[in-house]
């Protein structure tokens, strides 16, 4: 094992994660410094620096906490590794190391800055003669308001853990906590840093108003200190998240001066949130590809007709959102023009939206979203107009494209739907409906006979208490399951255990995951999932995964892996 001359500091081992990323950058500056010429530092003879990188990436991505042992392997991998950890520290540690974290960013703040803190506050930010490293802060990429927060708040704790706690010492780390952050969120746009993302969803926080009694306005983007440096911290920005009960016009009106190539925005909650202003943002991006509203009640037509500025808009998301609900307004009729003009879309989602009826939703009769590949639709708000038509428009025009299509909605109400999936979705993949009897059950032998590379297949019943299957109607379905399909979910639905037996006998071998509710003898219908899982030369691989009201799910595997 090799030893720095800190004896503070740690190795960090490949199978040793957890400990903090900052002993790995002590150390191995201890090592260059005593052992200079040692050939463990020595440049990689095979990787190119951006081979190298591009496999830490690749890696990186999937688990940081891996890159961790690259760091002592030379200076290029300790190099390349350092990019990618310090990227975003805060999100690949634990809470109690992330709070260690807090104090490597105290190395930066000002003699100024430490002092008032330590005067005004009885913040103890002081480093000693301590000085970084590296740059750490160069280096941040992603800021995540919830994961900072939470380690400054876990760092002050436990500064005070000998002292009585109180109420009055709660408001007291509550105020020096939003201090706290006040400071980091300068620091973090001074300058120094390029932020590729940004989050300040503080949703979490108001769901504990009473255990944190967060001020919302302690990060500097929400009071409106924009500055040249804030400028060059967020001219890179490519991910924006925002979400929460407060006005977001400051945050929103700043980022449009600054940014131009955001890629991605999330917006959650209105909350008198200006749409003209967010409308002004998103005009003024570049290569918008994604862009998901969620839970906003104000009038959002302007921000839809800036769509048809975003010529590179991918994936669109409304969930939780209210439309006009006078769909005879002439405003109503164009409403969705916009969106329409987004001929490059490849993920269309609606969920749990209000009067998305057929007035207001008619322009998608005209809508051609040719690399459109995912359809996602749950809405039964407006029984009495149902937009099947427009439906079935984006479904026809999608000319073959569609893989994946989700239907939340009453299938009595949009008459022939699944015939049109049927018809005109051969490459569908993925497919999720919501049934209410048998008859709708039978509807999908016909689709199953034009989509023959279906993987997932999930029939539900969202009505409480589940309803009874026949024997015959499910025994018929398994009969014509196509052989490519991979997992099945049966939810809200009951039938007996010979029903299940001979249900099974019928299916593919194909299938590798079930899940289905089961209100009693859990065990017999879990012994013919293993039946039927050694008759394809399988096994149930998982522990069976029940959760009430009896919510089963099993995992198959093939006995050749084992």
């Amino acid at each position: 094992m090799i030893e720095s001359k800190n004896n503070s500091s740690q190795i960090i081992h490949s199978n040793q994660s957890t400990q903090s990323i900052h002993s790995s950058y002590n150390t191995y500056t201890n090592i260059n410094c005593k052992n200079q010429q040692n050939n463990l530092l020595s440049p990689s003879p095979h990787l190119p620096l951006e081979i190298l990188l591009e496999i830490f990436h690749y890696g990186g991505n999937h688990d940081p906490k891996q890159l961790h042992s690259c760091l002592l392997v030379n200076r290029d991998w300790f190099n390349s590794a350092s990019l990618i950890i310090w990227a975003r520290p805060f999100d690949i540690v634990s809470i109690m190391n992330s709070a260690k974290l807090i104090e490597i960013y105290f190395m930066f703040f000002s003699k100024e800055i430490k002092d008032d803190m330590m005067i005004n506050h009885n913040i103890d930010v002081s480093t000693g003669n301590q000085s970084p490293t590296i740059n750490y802060l160069s280096l941040l990429r992603h800021i995540d308001f919830k994961n900072v927060y939470r380690a400054v708040r876990i760092w002050i704790r436990c500064k005070s853990l000998h002292e009585p706690f109180d109420l009055n010492v709660k408001r007291i780390q509550t105020k020096q906590a939003n201090q706290l952050m006040n400071e980091l969120g300068k620091l973090f746009s001074n300058g120094s840093a390029r932020i590729n993302k940004l989050s300040l969803d503080i949703r979490h926080f108001e769901h504990y108003i009473d255990e944190d009694s967060i001020d919302f306005k302690s990060w500097p983007c929400y009071s409106g200190e924009y500055s040249g440096s804030y400028d060059k911290s967020l001219c890179q920005l490519r991910e924006f998240v925002c979400g929460g009960k407060f006005s977001k016009n400051t945050i929103i009106f700043g980022l449009t001066k600054t940014c131009e190539e955001i890629e991605s925005i999330t917006i959650e909650d209105s909350s008198e949130t200006s749409s003209e202003f967010l409308a002004n943002l998103m005009k003024n991006q570049r290569r918008l590809q994604q862009f998901v509203l969620s839970n906003w009640k104000s009038d959002s037509k302007c921000i839809l007709s800036s769509l048809a500025k975003t010529k590179a808009l991918r994936h669109i998301e409304f969930i939780g959102c209210d439309f006009p609900e006078n769909d005879d307004d002439d405003d109503c009729k164009n409403y969705f023009d916009g969106l329409i003009k987004c001929i490059n879309l490849e993920t269309l989602k609606f969920e749990q939206c209000k009067n998305l009826s057929t007035k207001l939703m008619k322009p998608f009769i005209k809508a051609e979203f040719r690399n459109l590949t995912k359809l996602h639709f749950d809405n039964d708000s407006n029984p009495a107009d149902p937009p099947t038509i427009e439906l079935q428009s984006i479904i026809v025009n999608a000319k073959d494209s569609l893989k994946e299509i989700f239907f939340n909605i009453q299938l009595s109400l949009h008459v022939d739907i699944l015939d049109t999936v049927a018809t005109n979705c051969p490459k569908l993949k993925k497919l999720s409906v919501n049934i209410e009897n048998e008859s709708e059950i039978r509807h999908l032998t016909a689709l199953f006979q034009h989509c023959k590379h279906l993987l997932e297949l999930r029939i539900s019943r969202k009505k409480y208490p589940p309803f009874s299957i026949g024997k015959q109607t499910l025994v018929e379905l398994g009969a014509v399951i196509p052989p490519s399909l991979k997992k099945l979910e049966l939810l809200g639905f009951t039938f007996e255990v010979s029903t299940w037996t001979a249900f099974l006998d019928q299916c593919p071998g194909s299938i590798n995951c079930f899940v289905f509710n089961c209100l009693k003898q859990q065990q017999s219908y879990i012994k013919t999932v293993s039946d039927y899982a050694n008759r394809h030369n399988k096994i149930i691989k998982n522990d069976p995964y029940i959760e009430i009201p009896e919510y089963v799910s099993l995992e198959l595997e093939n006995k050749n892996h084992l």
